[in-house]
């Protein structure tokens, strides 16, 4: 059966060793000053050599400190800073330490709007308000950048407009809808453009007046006044000062057409080179966000930059398998665990204090 050993019994135990130790001392050979046993002679030379050596005591302090050992026990925990500079260690996170003592779980559908957002609110207009034409009693042309305004909404001959028709038939069909008094209305088929200049007889000649320009697209040659009697004889020369066309197109196919903006190039502009630099990117850093002093889920780009930042939240610490709440534990019992389990103080009920001849006996058998 085991015994529980109090302070008097470990008082008469020290002293019974004590004595047993004096007379184990008695057989060992006797120190001499300065030496002691060696498997190998430790030498003047080698004693020199250590003396010259000192301890590597790394730096202390911010950027000087190594990752701790993360170990079975640290399985969860995160890595935080010390109240002194330089100093790491493992451990859980709690609520206050990421600003979440006071966060309830309220859905956003029920959190509750500002007094100021709700006056801002109430005195915006419905997005399905509209206004009718009595409503309208004044507008700034300047402003209508889109649509097409009713041809009628316009004075007459405030706008005029060139109409293409195919024919003539076309022509005599146009309406008031899309001609009116001072238009110019132009025929395709005979190339002659036409002035309205009544647009209630726009079915007859007598609501158009023709253009003397294209009147004058149909007069014969023979009607055309002015011209020379005579023209120069197909072949002739010229002096030096003028080429014949073999030679110009002979000097043009020399030439490249200008284009503004651009010259001749000091090097040759290789299609390899364009395509290489066709293959080229600008290189872009990436931008990132600051972020103020706190602990946050972070994730590293393939270049080993910090490309995103989340603060911890509750919902991230209870799934580390952290308890939402303080674990409490109750006394344990023979038939119940607590802060032991049940097996354990089974065995220590049935433990028994060590008697003086129980520490004779442990004596014995340890030095016969």
């Amino acid at each position: 059966m085991s015994k529980i050993i109090t302070t008097d019994n470990l008082l008469d135990f020290g002293q019974q060793l004590a004595a047993k130790e004096d007379l184990l001392l008695n057989g060992k050979v006797d120190k001499v000053d300065g030496k002691q046993l060696s498997t190998n002679d430790y030498t003047t030379a080698e004693k020199n050599k250590l003396a010259s050596l000192n301890n590597y005591t790394h730096p202390t302090g911010d950027g000087n400190m190594h990752v701790p050992a993360t170990g079975t026990t640290n399985n969860g925990k995160v890595l935080k800073a010390g109240a002194a500079a330089g100093s790491i260690a493992w451990g859980n996170v709690t609520k206050s330490e990421v600003g979440l003592g006071n966060v309830d779980n309220t859905s956003d559908l029920n959190k509750p709007v500002s007094t100021a957002t709700q006056n801002a609110l109430d005195a915006k207009a419905n997005k399905t308000h509209q206004h009718g034409n009595a409503d309208i009693t004044d507008i700034d042309a300047g402003k209508i950048k889109s649509g097409v305004i009713d041809i009628e909404r316009i004075p007459k001959g405030a706008l005029e407009r060139c109409i293409v028709v195919a024919d003539d038939t076309a022509r005599k069909a146009l309406t008031t809808a899309t001609v009116q008094v001072g238009d110019t209305v132009k025929v395709t088929a005979t190339g002659l453009m036409y002035f309205v200049v009544d647009d209630t007889k726009l079915s007859t000649d007598e609501g158009y007046e023709v253009y003397t320009a294209g009147a004058a697209t149909s007069v014969p040659w023979s009607g055309v006044t002015g011209k020379p009697s005579t023209f120069p004889p197909s072949t002739h020369t010229h002096d030096d000062r003028y080429y014949t066309e073999a030679e110009m197109n002979t000097k043009l196919a020399a030439k490249v057409d200008v284009v503004g903006g651009k010259g001749l190039s000091t090097n040759d502009y290789t299609t390899a080179e364009k395509n290489k630099l066709a293959s080229l990117n600008n290189y872009t850093h990436p931008s990132y966000t600051s972020r103020a002093s706190g602990l946050y889920k972070i994730v590293v780009d393939a270049t080993g930059h910090i490309s995103q930042a989340a603060a911890v939240t509750k919902t991230d610490i209870t799934a580390l398998g952290i308890p939402a709440q303080d674990t409490t534990y109750s006394l344990a019992s023979s038939t119940a665990n607590g802060l032991m389990s049940k097996e354990d103080k089974t065995k220590l009920d049935g433990m028994s204090y060590a008697t003086d001849s129980d520490i004779d006996a442990i004596i014995t058998e340890i030095f016969g």
